[in-house]
């Protein structure tokens, strides 16, 4: 009778070890951050909850864009859908380093995934635009001329590759919201070292 139990509690501890990690992203895009340095994280906001007479009742988060992944110098983040206005191109993300603060804004849209490498972190107020990528050379702004990668790309977070995101957006031709791996996602690939189409600048 001890052996069976011993058995038992061995293979639910292994079990839950290795339960697969699930996110779900309905109206949420996923971003990859990649920094050059490390210690890097997302900045977390948060905001009191009161009952009807006023008094206080909690205290929760409030981030726009939420952290689910970070490896020193890789952020993964979920953003929310936001409805049409300036909010739907207009992103705002908040990263700290020890005591020191970078805001980047980022007129990334909605509906798509990316992969944002090559960061610099430095403290102030950045403006990050971009061309997207195509897969051809003509100057076409189309869903089908953009070029992605896969999440199996993305080499440096292989501890996300079997996380799975139920209702992701996927920008195909294909039924749009789908249940993926991290693995075949599809970002848009933006490296910020490649300064012909890529423009990091600070608001001064």
């Amino acid at each position: 009778m001890n052996i069976f139990i011993y058995v038992l509690i061995i293979t639910l501890i292994f079990t839950s070890c290795n339960a697969q990690k699930v996110i779900e992203t309905t109206s949420k895009d996923v971003l990859v951050f990649e920094f050059i340095s490390g210690n890097i994280q997302l900045a977390k906001y948060y905001s009191k909850v009161y009952n009807q007479d006023n008094s206080y009742k909690k205290t929760v988060e409030a981030s726009e864009n939420k952290e689910i992944f970070n490896n020193k110098n890789i952020s993964v983040v979920t953003q929310e859908w936001k409805p049409m206005g300036s909010k739907y191109y207009q992103k705002k993300y908040t990263f700290i380093q020890q005591k020191d603060t970078m805001n980047i804004y980022c007129k990334c849209g909605q509906e798509k995934n990316y992969y944002i490498k090559n960061l610099e972190f430095k403290r102030g107020n950045y403006n990050l635009n971009f061309e997207l990528p195509k897969d051809n050379k003509e100057n076409k702004a189309s869903e089908k001329d953009i070029k992605y990668i896969a999440g199996s790309e993305i080499i440096n977070v292989k501890e996300m590759q079997k996380t799975f995101f139920k209702n992701t957006y996927s920008p195909s031709n294909e039924p749009t919201k789908r249940d993926l791996y991290f693995s075949d996602l599809k970002f848009i690939e933006i490296d910020v070292k490649n300064t012909a189409n890529v423009y990091l600048q600070e608001i001064k």
